[in-house]
Parts: structure tokens; C-alpha cells; sequence
């Protein structure tokens, strides 16, 4: 810890933290990894409300709690976006683990073949 500050008490702060950190470092590239599964199998509607509900009703009230009331500084800071990080990820995956995998591929094979048609309309004129 001496690498970022010497300070006694910013070291003594980060060590408290770092667990905590680590999880959501974890966590937020978890979710991304999901997110870009949602975007690719064109749930992106389907789970908008992820993301605010699991950050502003869940994240921060945990934070402030955390943070606060069972005074784990800074921590306790991060707590909150930890777990909302770890609600979007496994939320994603019940929908990931949900999608119709048969539907989607035919609406992307429609929609390519679609595209590959008009392009090909374009060329002749």
C-alpha cells in the first residue's frame, strides 16, 4: 500500500477496503461481460430497469448504511455498488439463461438476410 500513499491512516483505510474492492472489481467485469451477451441477443429492452433499480433502491441505501450506521468507512462506501454490480450480473444471467437461443438466431438470420438483400438492390441501380 505504500506504493499509492504513505500516509499511515490512507493505508489503514485501503486495507479495510480492499476486500470489498476486489468483489466489485470482480462483479463489474462480470456484468459487463453480461451486458455485452444482453446487447448482443437483443434483450437491451427487457432489463433497462436493472440497472437504476439495482444501483438507486438497493446500491446507495447500502452504501449509506453501511458507510454510516455500521461504520465501515470506506468500505462500507463501496458496499453499495458491489452488490448492485453482483444484482445486474446475475439478473443478466437469469435472462441470458432465459432467451428463446432458436428465436434469436432466426431473427438475426432474417434480419442479415434482409440487409444482404437490400444492399444487393443498391448495387443494381
Amino acid at each position: 500500500m505504500d506504493f499509492y500513499h504513505p500516509c499511515a491512516e490512507v493505508k489503514k483505510a485501503m486495507m479495510q477496503a480492499w476486500i470489498v474492492l476486489l468483489a466489485f472489481i470482480y462483479f463489474d467485469c462480470m456484468q459487463a461481460v453480461t451486458n455485452s451477451n444482453i446487447q448482443g441477443l437483443q434483450l437491451v429492452s427487457k432489463v433497462t430497469w436493472v440497472t437504476l433499480f439495482d444501483y438507486w433502491v438497493i446500491g446507495i441505501p447500502i452504501s449509506i448504511y453501511t458507510m454510516f450506521y455500521l461504520k465501515w468507512g470506506l468500505g462500507g462506501l463501496w458496499m453499495g455498488p458491489t452488490v448492485a454490480c453482483a444484482m445486474n450480473y446475475i439478473i443478466y444471467n437469469h435472462y441470458i439463461s432465459r432467451a428463446d437461443w432458436v428465436q434469436i438466431s432466426k431473427d438475426t438470420v432474417a434480419k442479415l438476410e434482409e440487409e444482404s438483400n437490400k444492399l444487393e438492390n443498391e448495387k443494381k441501380e
